[in-house]
């Protein structure tokens, strides 16, 4: 009787404890994808009636902000405003210096109502990042967006959003974006109608005008009263 060799019994078992570890990796880190996506899935960002999303963009000279509205019946409203655009009888211009106090200068302006406002900066810098990030190709904003509406939000997006987000915070430490947030922004674009909305101004460059409060002119951007009682109306539209 030939005898049973214990070292390719010790090789077996090892063999089986291997796989054993393997299988269970794959089940833990399947498990926890799996949670990590369903509190994004869940989360009041991607249900809500209307999430904005408030973008200043710098480029050399060429500073706006863009204000995407994104509602749940499948419509995304993008808005290009003059980063000093003035309304008349309001007591201050869009100045750049606070997006969050610039954006709700825009709510005052439009009377908006949402349920999550994200705002963050955007230059060439965080848009080659961000691109690079999300594999898209873009070299100005609407590019970036256009290039959004292909991509959609995928499965394995819910793995990369922490990166997305801190690609945004490390070029602006202000940022209001968070993870649901940004994955509803993704999925949103990705499956909505999108209108473009410019809001045009009385004169092509800024006029500087000298206040009561300020040590040099301040540049402003008079915004048509015409441009803006049609974008309230068509946001009253998209709220009902």
């Amino acid at each position: 009787m030939t005898p049973i060799k214990p070292k390719r019994y010790r090789k077996s078992k090892r063999g089986f404890l291997v796989l054993l570890v393997i299988v269970a990796l794959v089940i833990g880190f399947g498990g926890y994808v799996y949670l990590v996506a369903s509190g994004i899935v869940n989360s009041s960002e991607m249900h809500a009636s209307n999430n904005d999303y408030f973008i200043y963009w710098t480029a050399g000279d060429d500073n706006y902000y863009v204000l995407v509205r994104a509602n749940d019946a499948g419509r995304i409203l993008t808005v290009r405003i003059p980063s000093t655009g003035y309304v008349e009888g309001f007591e201050r211009p869009l100045q750049g210096e606070s997006v969050s106090d610039d954006y709700a200068l825009v709510q005052q302006w439009l009377s908006l109502e949402t349920d999550h406002a994200f705002h963050w900066r955007m230059d060439d810098r965080t848009l080659s990042a961000l691109s690079d990030k999300l594999k898209i190709r873009a070299s100005n904003i609407e590019d970036f967006l256009e290039g959004l509406a292909v991509r959609g939000l995928g499965f394995l997006d819910y793995w990369g959003l922490r990166d997305f987000v801190e690609t945004i915070e490390e070029h602006d430490r202000e940022s209001s974006i968070s993870r649901a947030g940004f994955a509803a922004f993704l999925k949103r674009i990705g499956e909505g109608r999108r209108t473009v909305f410019v809001m045009e101004s009385m004169t092509s460059y800024p006029v500087r005008i000298v206040t009561g409060t300020a040590i040099e002119p301040e540049p402003r951007h008079f915004l048509r009263a015409e441009s803006v009682d049609s974008l309230r109306q068509l946001i009253k539209e998209w709220q009902r």
